[in-house]
């Protein structure tokens, strides 16, 4: 293999996955050879387990107090040979130190450490969930650590046994980040619960359903177990590839960025004459031609496959591998963390050359890709090629190479890439003839060809971009809205096209008006948007000329959603009301919310006992409903006021007769999430009506009073 695919090809080889489409040949060939091989015991490893015996390793792991140690020591066990696999799990664990703490560490402390081991094999798993007291004490370890849980156990389906369970939405405060929790306790189950393929968790909301919006789905997960892998593994797989990588060779951070430096100079020269051959279609320019091209091509990608993994062994040695074990021990107390992440003195060789991957793919794919007039894909996929030249400008040494500065090809390739995505996307999207980029590009020196290409492709896209903000007031005043639409330029390599986004913020008279408005703004913004792959437009009401952030709304696709998370993206000098807010609207929520909560909490409540953080809560509700329905009393005796108040008393009497004989707990907050799918009760009209009146009132108490009727 070329030095430059080493580490790809040790970290495929790790996986036990097939290797995905698209790769190189020989990557392929090997990893495929490799994975017969990776789990094989090597030599040295052989002789250390023969003189140590397998019998004395293993009763050394048993004899750990601490859930880090044990899994440092079973992390190491990767890939041992299969007479210590079978020791470890032949023994009975419970009754040992190392079962005593299985027997009373936490849900996540074993769930790390029972990951490991099914890692090894599936019956130290199943003797470790055995010293933890059985499965059920481990689901009711489980059980304990989400109050919000209220079913998990062992199912089966086609593909055999699957761990589910089953999560209560209550509000945004008890019950956040449905999604990541989903996810967490999938991961969770499926390394504590042996055997099982894949998890099955999904949120339910009052009313017993589903929790969703529309077609969006919240705190839903079906993970495979192969996913669930810990971040003690990923720590054990990065010294492994490590030390391959260390005895294949490696170059030292300065020599690396030495040769870096030197093929990104040739890559940017490269490139430029590919884009001035290609934009202007003549067959040479100057003293080089598509001959050229196609030799330095050649060239130039091979002596990039030549590269080495940069190391520096002296910090491997003396401080990355010794403190491995510690490292692992202390990922037992972090969260599952970001994909690369690299823990704090750690090791990394789970991640490509991205010097390697720039020129690689300025050569090889890039190339292709416009010989072969594939340009639909380009945009995209030279926005990854900007992301390793941005890596590789932070990653590289280059004052130990003698560079004071990154070398200036950082930005010609920069620019580059740019220019080419923004041609590409005006062409692909047919706001401009290739005759016309062509024309542009032979009309002055060739040495701004591709200059001079890009403006104009750019100026097709701004012209596009008009026609579309054009169309989109023309909508508007067609629909009879008054509208202020704003714009801002997008990252170009985030994918969006045309690299603009706006927002629409509507002119109102008063609260009655905007739900009258709030449709035809929608359809207008939909028809501009059409098939553009544009970010979520959002829309905003202007009362008397102040907007109003709690009443807006965004478009995406065909869906326009009442729960709005990109106002302040663009007011990023406004902050979302907090709990300490101080005015009507606020007040208004803030017994909403307790109404709300209280009626969640009933639904929980006929599905478990509710646990004490929760108990506690849903006592604190009736304060919160009193103290916050005070407030709004306090802001007058108008008849909007006395609405408001008359409305969260009937919603608060709705609460306290679900529990009535002929009650349905839950039936409240089952009707409010029933009308953010537009689905018209009585419970929607004061849910949705008393913060609209309460809004209105901060403008015009007399429009307010009107709205009440």
């Amino acid at each position: 293999m070329p030095p430059a695919h080493w580490p790809l090809t040790v970290n495929l080889a790790f996986l036990d996955s097939e290797p995905i489409d698209g790769l190189h040949p020989a990557i392929v060939t090997a990893v495929t050879r490799l994975h017969t091989l990776v789990d094989e015991p090597t030599p040295l490893r052989n002789e250390l387990v023969e003189d140590v015996t397998s019998a004395t390793i293993a009763d050394t792991l048993l004899a750990q107090a601490t859930p880090g140690r044990i899994a440092a020591l079973l992390t190491a066990c990767s890939g041992a040979p299969g007479s210590l696999i079978d020791a470890l799990g032949a023994r009975t664990w419970a009754g040992t130190p190392a079962g005593d703490v299985l027997a009373s560490c936490s849900a996540e402390e074993f769930g790390n450490v029972a990951g490991v081991g099914q890692s090894l094999s599936e019956q130290i798993a199943e003797q470790m969930v055995e010293a933890a007291g059985g499965e059920d004490e481990v689901l009711r370890r489980v059980f304990a650590r989400y109050p919000q849980m209220y079913e998990v156990g062992r199912t089966t389906d086609a593909e055999g046994s699957v761990a589910m369970a089953r999560l209560a939405y209550v509000d945004d405060e008890l019950t956040p980040g449905c999604d990541s929790v989903a996810v967490d306790l999938a991961r969770l189950l499926l390394r504590s619960m042996p055997g099982c393929a894949n998890a099955d968790i999904t949120t339910t909301r009052a009313g017993d359903v589903e929790y969703a919006i529309g077609d969006l789905t919240f705190g839903a997960s079906g993970l495979l177990a192969r996913n669930a892998i810990t971040n003690l593994q990923v720590e054990w797989n990065r010294a492994r590839c490590v030390l391959v990588l260390h005895e294949l060779g490696f170059s030292t951070p300065g020599e690396h960025a030495a040769r870096v430096a030197s093929l990104l100079a040739q890559a940017a020269t490269y490139f430029e004459r590919l884009l001035i051959l290609w934009l202007t279609e003549r067959d040479s320019v100057g003293t080089w031609d598509w001959d050229w091209l196609t030799n330095e091509r050649r060239r130039l990608a091979d002596e990039a496959d030549q590269l080495t993994a940069p190391q520096d062994g002296v910090q491997l040695f003396q401080v990355a591998l010794p403190g491995m074990a510690d490292r692992i021990e202390r990922l037992l107390d972090i969260t599952e963390a970001p994909s690369g992440h690299v823990p704090p003195d750690g090791i990394d060789g789970m991640k490509a050359d991205d010097a390697h991957s720039v020129v690689s793919s300025i050569t090889r794919s890039t190339t292709d890709m416009l010989a072969e007039g594939r340009i639909g894909p380009l945009p995209h996929h030279l926005g990854l090629v900007m992301q390793n030249l941005d890596d590789t400008a932070v990653a590289e040494r280059w004052e130990l190479a003698g560079i004071d500065t990154p070398p200036t090809e950082l930005e010609t390739l920069r620019r580059l890439l740019t220019d080419l995505a923004d041609i590409a996307a005006a062409m692909f999207n047919a706001v401009i003839a290739a005759r016309d980029v062509k024309r542009a590009a032979r009309s002055g020196p060739n040495s701004k060809a591709v200059d001079r290409a890009a403006d104009a492709c750019r100026t097709a896209t701004l012209g596009h971009f008009r026609s579309v903000i054009e169309r989109l007031n023309t909508s508007l005043a067609t629909a009879g809205v008054r509208a202020q639409v704003i714009e801002r330029a997008t990252d170009p390599h985030q994918g969006y096209w045309p690299n603009a986004d706006f927002a629409v913020l509507v002119a109102c008279g008063s609260v009655l008006e905007w739900t009258q408005l709030v449709e035809p703004a929608s359809q207008a913004v939909r028809d501009a948007r059409g098939d553009h792959h544009l970010p979520s437009t959002l829309i905003c009401p202007v009362i008397n000329g102040v907007r109003e952030p709690q009443l807006a709304v965004k478009v995406q696709g065909s869906s326009t959603w009442p729960l709005n998370d990109c106002y302040y993206d663009w007011f990023p000098n406004e902050s979302p009301n907090d709990l300490s807010a101080v005015d009507l609207p606020s007040d208004v929520q803030h017994a909403l919310a307790a109404i709300l909560r209280r009626s969640s909490l009933n639904y929980l409540a006929t599905k478990r006992d509710l646990a004490e953080s929760f108990a506690a809560a849903y006592d604190r509700t009736a304060t919160m409903f009193t103290d916050a329905l005070s407030r709004v009393r306090s802001y007058g005796q108008d008849e909007a006021i006395e609405a408001i108040s008359q409305g969260l008393l009937g919603l608060a009497e709705q609460v306290d007769a679900e529990a009535a004989d002929d009650g349905t707990l839950g039936n409240l907050a089952s009707d409010y999430f029933d009308s953010l799918a537009s689905k018209a009760s009585p419970t929607a009209e004061a849910v949705v009506g008393c913060p609209l009146v309460a809004i209105q009132w901060t403008h015009d108490v007399g429009t307010a009073v009107d709205m009440v009727d």
